[in-house]
């Protein structure tokens, strides 16, 4: 399995390192994006060292994040406009930057300067009501599409949302139901079931390699589909071998 998300972490950083030179259109779209696309590459590396170390926290954090990072591009992509959307992604920091120094607790200093704090509302009103305050607490600053599950469904991918986000929720939150896969008869043990955190970073890298596919064909970049396809073959090596069973979503 290590080696499996090896090569998956190998094929998408060579992509994702020329993609702006090789991107024939959209170049606004990647400028103001690109970032995500930086944070899918950075997950993969982490992902390496949760499936040597075993950690299924550490994978299913992951994957969830590989997940929303699908559902904004996508969303993005397939939209009529996908330089609209691009921008308020890109405009949205300085929402944040607000949001963050709204709920400082009393007595922590403010990190936005007056100054900026008096321009944001200007250069980004979609977020703001009539009060003059955040009325919209999304990215879209649209409130139908105010939340992951609705990107989701927008894109197709209701079906990983549910399966992806409902374990990740268990995991980052803490849930009794954890118990089940720590427990070695009546006693906990630190370690879990191998198979749930090889399930979880087989779900990411799946994950990742198609959203590299529509980056790819979206920005008009150089096809990478010959190593896509040695990469398919990489990981249905590894499932005859263990003779494991991928889970929904976890298909090359």
């Amino acid at each position: 399995m290590e080696d499996c998300i090896l090569h998956t972490l190998a094929v998408y950083s060579y992509v994702q390192e020329h993609l702006a030179a090789e991107a024939t259109r959209h170049q606004v779209v990647l400028q103001k994006t690109g970032v995500l696309i930086v944070l899918a590459q950075d997950a993969l590396r982490g992902l390496y060292g949760a499936q040597c170390e075993l950690s299924p926290v550490t994978a299913a954090c992951l994957c969830r994040n590989i997940l929303e990072t699908r559902c904004n591009l996508l969303f993005i992509y397939r939209s009529g406009d996908p330089e609209k959307w691009a921008d308020r992604f890109h405009r949205y920091m300085g929402v944040e930057r607000l949001l963050h120094d709204q709920h400082r607790p009393d007595g922590v200093p403010a990190v936005v300067p007056d100054a900026e704090r008096r321009e944001i509302p200007r250069r980004a009103p979609e977020w703001f009501g009539a009060d003059g305050k955040v009325a919209v607490l999304h990215w879209t600053a649209d409130k139908k599409l105010k939340s992951l599950k609705a990107l989701a469904k927008a894109v197709g991918l209701q079906a990983d949302y549910h399966q992806i986000y409902g374990i990740g929720s268990k995991f980052m939150h803490g849930s009794a139901l954890l118990r089940n896969l720590y427990a070695r008869g009546n006693a906990l043990g630190s370690v879990t079931k191998p198979e749930v955190c090889t399930q979880m970073a087989a779900l990411a890298t799946g994950l990742a390699m198609r959203m590299l596919r529509e980056t790819v064909d979206f920005y008009g970049a150089q096809s990478f589909d010959d190593d896509y396809v040695a990469w398919q073959k990489r990981w249905l090596r590894f499932y005859q071998q263990t003779d494991a069973v991928p889970r929904r979503g976890a298909q090359p």
